[in-house]
């Protein structure tokens, strides 16, 4: 895959090359500072983190780079498929972090199903 730009930006969102990508990434795993939020719910685990690489960057040359993400993972015995959100800015990720957990805390409260709620705001929100 050839690409357009680099795929590797510091959490500011400044473009580096891989060695400065390599050298940002081992400095916020040892310190810890890689992971944006992080909360449990009944099982469920709602992760964001900076990862520093654009996953879209051959893709759209013009796009904001996503380098920051949010995961849900379910509760070991489901066998529900993991979601994804992904950010610009340390904002945006702490924000769609906070949007994801509350409509995942709404829907366990009212019993509905989880996934459907949280396939709809992945296919239709956007930070």
């Amino acid at each position: 895959m050839t690409y357009k730009r680099s795929p590797y930006f510091d959490r500011e969102g400044n473009p580096t090359d891989m060695w400065g990508w390599v050298a940002a990434f081992d400095v916020s795993f040892e310190d810890g500072t890689r992971q944006v939020a992080d909360d449990y719910v009944d099982g469920w685990r709602v992760s964001t983190l900076w990862s520093g690489l654009d996953m879209f960057c051959a893709m759209d040359l013009w796009a904001e780079p996503q380098i920051f993400e949010t995961m849900v993972f379910p509760p070991p015995a489901s066998d529900a498929d993991l979601r994804q959100w992904r950010y610009p800015t340390e904002a945006a990720a702490l924000a769609g972090h906070a949007r994801v957990l509350a409509e995942l805390r709404a829907e366990l409260a009212a019993g509905a199903a989880v996934l459907a709620e949280l396939d709809a705001i992945q296919d239709t929100w956007k930070p």
